[in-house]
């Protein structure tokens, strides 16, 4: 049964609760929950394209959080909306009206239309504020947790432009504290709409709607189907080979790529053309951010580089209604792995057809590294192979979902806001890790905030499996062992460095190093070649010099020998020579040593 009451206040801001006093809080406390979403925006870029819409976008943050100071809310997280909490009912109800009224004036100024839908319920939750060294590593200054949470976001997803649905406890504690805290000057309406399902873990619950009488539809809640008074939620549409995706007519899930907890990725067929694409679904909202950053990487990619057929493009998506979904271009055949596996193995491959789709892949890379953007889940699944008319394969970069932005006041150029890239940290997502830990730079690994050098580290890793011929492989241990090749050994070793100051900075140079390997193999061959001949020719000259050394040695030799001959000669002679004149002097001593021999002779 419905009720209805209109009622008229005075305006007035609630208590005056420091936010620093209530945001240290870390016990479960009752809060007041509030979620808001821009009706429409996506749409709204594309009809009036990014600037003006960063424009508009930035006019209503500020209004929003003006509006939050001054009903004293605490904001927890910022997508598309707002996430607040509020100490009082009586606060967020004040908050929503004012709200809706500011997007009215909006939509006056700047002559398009801005509309919001916004959800409100009472629930326990504990906050948590995180320190500054875990602000640096991306984290949100203040965290929110507890069921409450998801129940009041399934509150607002029901709800249409210009509602706001409340659960019963926020109306009937909110318009008691209106007695003393009154919170619009303008008549505004409340109605009931009966009892729904917010969540499958809890039973029904009593939803109201309130809003000015002039704007506010009151009308049932869009994502609910009634069965009698209870409102009894329908059953959620779940992907299925075969179904319809909701919101594109004809379009057909066919084959299911992954799927993880509450993410799936199909290959979609339209019924009556026959094209495919792939769709990314989901109804989790942390997924959905996922999708949301996705969608920022690729506008700023595409803002800054214009279409590139080595970036897979995103043709549209669904942010505003569950299933949500970001739908991209397909390509025949398939993944990297899977167009390896279709090849017959990596190993089948030749050789350098696969380092030239690591050289593609390298200036993809260095492309999105040149306006800030960086990859961080490089792998074999994210990178499509598109094969062309002639049979010739070439790399395009995909699942930026993971991305990060290295300057983000870039975002800022093409409409998107910041906090839609403050998504869960890699290894809370709802990714298989198994399929990225190869991938990973060792620093990442360890809760290091990714660089370029991380893809860098990454880009490595894909080189050498390419290189050997195999995704199973990691550059640990003695991986320099299964490498033949000094110049792609040496290369690998300067991208998977565990040092990121020590890797090279960038993938460009990568690729040049790829694609003039034959060259420098040839130059080193040459190298080689004319370092064998100057051996060589040294060793002959060495040769002959010894060979003119050893005539030398046996000359030298004859003329010692001669020469010695010559002395022992001379030697002799002289011996000789002293010998006789030894005789001469014996004889004349001799001679001497005989006394009057002559005197004695006869006297004639």
């Amino acid at each position: 049964m419905n009720h209805s009451n209109s009622i008229k206040q005075a305006s007035g801001a609630s208590s005056s609760v420091a936010e620093d006093t209530y945001a240290k809080r870390t016990k479960p406390a009752l809060w007041t929950l509030v979620f808001t979403d821009l009706v429409d925006s996506t749409k709204l870029v594309e009809r009036i394209g990014d600037a003006r819409a960063s424009e508009i976008f930035s006019h209503h943050d500020r209004l929003a959080r003006d509006l939050m100071k001054r009903w004293e809310g605490l904001e927890i997280d910022r997508t598309d909306g707002f996430f607040l909490v509020f100490r009082r009912p009586v606060q967020a109800l004040g908050f929503a009206l004012s709200y809706h009224l500011a997007l009215e004036q909006v939509t006056e100024v700047y002559k398009e239309t801005v509309t919001t839908r916004v959800g409100l319920h009472l629930g326990e939750i504990e906050l948590h504020r995180n320190s500054p060294e875990r602000i640096a590593q991306g984290q949100k200054p203040l965290e929110a947790v507890g069921r409450a949470i998801r129940l009041t976001e399934n509150l607002m997803e029901m709800a249409s432009a210009r509602q706001t649905l409340l659960t019963r406890p926020v109306l009937e504690l909110g318009l008691a504290g209106a007695r003393e805290t009154p919170f619009s000057d303008k008549p505004f309406q409340w109605v009931s709409h009966g009892d729904y399902l917010l969540s499958r873990n809890t039973p029904p619950l009593e939803v109201c709607e309130l809003g000015n009488t002039e704007h506010a539809p009151f009308t049932a809640p869009i994502q609910k189907s009634s069965l009698g008074d209870t409102g009894v939620t329908t059953l959620p549409w779940q992907p299925k080979e075969g179904a319809e995706i909701p919101g594109r007519k004809n379009w057909a899930l066919h084959d299911r790529l992954r799927k993880s907890k509450t993410l799936s990725e199909w290959v979609a067929v339209h019924k009556k053309t026959g094209d495919r694409r792939v769709f990314k679904l989901t109804s989790d909202t942390d997924q959905l951010k996922l999708l949301k950053r996705e969608v920022a990487v690729y506008r700023l990619l595409k803002e800054e580089l214009d279409d590139r057929a080595d970036i897979n493009p995103i043709n549209d998506w669904n942010f505003e209604r569950p299933p949500y979904f970001i739908e991209i271009a397909y390509s025949e055949s398939g993944y990297l792995h899977e167009w390896a596996e279709s090849q017959g193995g990596l190993k089948a491959i030749p050789l350098d057809l696969r380092l030239e789709l690591v050289a593609q892949i390298a200036e993809t890379l260095d492309a999105a590294h040149s306006v800030s953007v960086l990859h961080k889940c490089l792998s074999p699944k994210s990178i499509q192979i598109q094969v062309d008319r002639k049979g010739k394969p070439h790399a395009r970069l995909t699942n930026f979902g993971f991305g990060a932005i290295s300057r983000p006041e870039r975002l800022k150029d093409v409409g998107v806001s910041t906090a839609q890239m403050k998504i869960p940290t890699l290894f809370n997502a709802q990714l298989g890790v198994s399929d990225l830990a190869l991938y990973l730079a060792p620093e990442v690994q360890k809760g290091h905030t990714a660089t370029l050098q991380s893809d860098i580290y990454s880009l490595g890793v894909l080189l050498y499996q390419l290189s050997v011929g195999s995704f199973e492989i990691s550059v640990t241990g003695y991986w320099q062992e299964n490498m033949d090749d000094p110049l792609l050994r040496n290369l690998i070793s300067d991208l998977v460095d565990a040092n990121p100051a020590k890797r090279q900075a960038r993938p460009l140079w990568v690729a040049d190093q790829l694609r003039t390997l034959e060259a420098r193999r040839l130059e080193m061959h040459e190298t080689q070649l004319a370092e064998d001949r100057a051996k060589q020719v040294a060793e002959s000259e060495l040769q002959r010099a010894l060979g003119r050394g050893n005539r030398y040695k046996w000359f030298a030799f004859a003329l010692a020998a001669l020469l010695l001959l010559s002395l022992l000669g001379l030697g002799l002679v002289l011996v000789d020579r002293g010998s006789l004149k030894n005789q001469l002097e014996q004889q004349r001593t001799s001679d001497t040593a005989a006394p009057g021999v002559d005197d004695a002779a006869p006297t004639r």
